[in-house]
């Protein structure tokens, strides 16, 4: 009866024995960095109102046991994505992460854009200005007098009068292009959570969310101001969760080449 209880026991012990990875051991060759973590990783990226994906690379520039992996955009070419959803836009940038081994930790940053659209505005700026005239009333003219065949006054001719004059504005056009567009820029630092049999990672960001709200100048109105024209930019910033995996131990060499555009809140001259 003993032997079938601690037969039990042991069973039970063995199904409930943890399903996390434990750093060192046989998996790890009894220290972490051992394991190599080089390669493609893909993650999600949450938060109110924003959910994205990303993918980067990972590449030790030395010997793994060296305890130093960094990411390999600017070492083999490759550019590491970050795709998101915020603002009712699809955003599109880059993200560069780098790997503390020892301490199994990941860092990263990231940023991306959209462009909602353009469109032209006009603002008027004054080039001359001329000052109200005040009327001036008409003289009538006025006879000589004579008495007895003599001259007494002469004769005083009269004056049209003056009308009043308003002042008067003279303006021209500005032309101006005026950028609506979504960006996005932020950090993360997660945990590497697993890496047996494949390498995870969980932790947490901030990101901060920039759009345009309309627009407005100053001077323009008269000729003692210069014109400015300025964006009027909403941010906020975004509490973020960030987890993914390795999903290869080669390089993302497939992200190589293509050009990422970036989009940001403008106004600039458009020809006039």
């Amino acid at each position: 009866m003993k032997r079938l209880v601690f037969s039990a026991l042991s069973a039970l012990t063995l199904m409930a024995s943890p399903a996390f990875a434990i750093v060192g051991g046989p998996w790890d060759n009894n220290m972490f960095y051992g394991r190599s973590i080089d390669g493609t990783y893909q993650g999600v990226i949450t938060g109110k109102n924003f959910s994205g994906v990303m993918l980067f690379g990972l590449a030790s520039t030395s010997n793994p046991n060296a305890g130093t992996a960094i990411d390999n955009i600017g070492i083999y070419g490759n550019d590491g994505r970050v795709v998101a959803f915020t603002e009712g836009v699809m955003v599109i940038g880059q993200v560069a992460a780098t790997a503390d081994v020892p301490s199994r930790a990941i860092s990263g940053v990231f940023d991306a854009s959209a462009l909602r659209g353009e469109s032209a505005i006009t603002i008027p700026k004054m080039t001359s200005y001329t000052a109200p005239v005040a009327a001036v009333p008409p003289i009538q003219p006025v006879p000589a007098v004579v008495i007895d065949g003599t001259l007494v006054s002469p004769a005083i001719p009269g004056t049209p009068g003056v009308a009043a004059q308003p002042e008067k504005y003279t303006y021209e056009n500005l032309n101006y292009t005026y950028v609506d567009a979504v960006a996005i820029n932020g950090h993360f630092d997660a945990k590497i959570t697993k890496t047996f049999p494949w390498v995870a990672y969980a932790g947490k960001g901030k990101i901060e969310v920039e759009t345009t709200d309309g627009w407005d100048y100053l001077g323009g109105a008269d000729l003692t101001s210069p014109l400015e024209v300025w964006p009027l930019v909403n941010k906020k910033k975004v509490n973020v969760q960030v987890s993914g995996v390795r999903t290869s131990t080669q390089n993302p060499s497939m992200l190589t080449g293509g050009t990422l555009y970036s989009y940001y809140p403008a106004i600039f001259p458009s020809g006039n």
